[in-house]
């Protein structure tokens, strides 16, 4: 183990001078604690200076985030309301019945076409 022995205190305009190489500012837009998180963070190196909520994230951003999402949470994480729930029972029960032009509806079918 490593144990530092001696430290000075470093405010951040001497740390922006000494590392001005790290500092980066960018968008960030991913799945955080059940939810799409966007914000546009100011990094120096690995420390965090500030962050800020993005208010009008890329669209495709926000798609991948979701996408990270089902797949971190699985489908539950829809929250289907009843009635989409009875309009998925009878896609499914048409799908089993006819099959096509009817698609298959179900968990893992859906997990397939995800990305669609």
């Amino acid at each position: 183990h490593a144990r530092v022995q001696l430290a000075a205190a470093v405010d951040e305009d001497i740390a922006r001078r000494a590392a001005g190489a790290l500092h980066e500012e960018r968008e960030e837009v991913g799945w955080a604690g059940g939810d799409v998180v966007a914000r546009r963070v100011e990094r120096l190196g690995a420390v965090e200076l500030r962050a800020r909520p993005l208010t009008d994230p890329s669209p495709a951003l926000v798609r991948e985030a979701l996408l990270q999402g089902l797949r971190q949470e699985g489908w539950g994480l829809l929250r289907w309301s009843p009635g989409a729930e009875a309009l998925r029972r009878r896609l499914a029960f048409l799908h089993r019945r006819l099959g096509a032009p009817w698609p298959d509806v179900g968990d893992d079918a859906l997990h397939a076409r995800v990305e669609e």
